[in-house]
């Protein structure tokens, strides 16, 4: 790839299967989805890395508020791409890097 950031991992002591990688249709990095068999149940497994906000040298408050508010944008992308990704019948478990804030979009939609 052409960032370093969008290697992905699992690091898991059950076997994991269904190991797909799936690039980014928006953002940079895509996400990496597997399942994982736990107490005889199918659990969905993504490992997201969601573009981090991009501020230039020198930035002031109103190119900070413009530049949060454009990578919320790509966030609403990257994460319903990932819903759109997954079984909605199965449970799921979302882990990685939202670059975001609790308030922010992706994790106020996940929750």
């Amino acid at each position: 790839g052409r960032y370093f950031a969008e290697r992905f991992a699992f690091a898991s002591r059950s076997e994991l299967s269904n190991l797909r990688f799936v690039p980014p249709g928006s953002g940079l990095f895509g996400f990496y989805m597997a399942t994982l068999e736990f107490n005889g149940e199918s659990i969905q497994i993504v490992n997201v890395h969601l573009t981090p906000v991009s501020l230039n040298r020198g930035s002031g408050i109103f190119d900070a508020i413009s530049a949060l508010s454009k990578t919320e944008k790509i966030h609403d992308e990257e994460i319903k791409a990932i819903v759109n990704s997954v079984d909605s019948h199965q449970p799921l478990i979302i882990v990685g890097d939202f670059n975001s804030v609790s308030t922010s979009f992706a994790p106020q939609y996940l929750g």
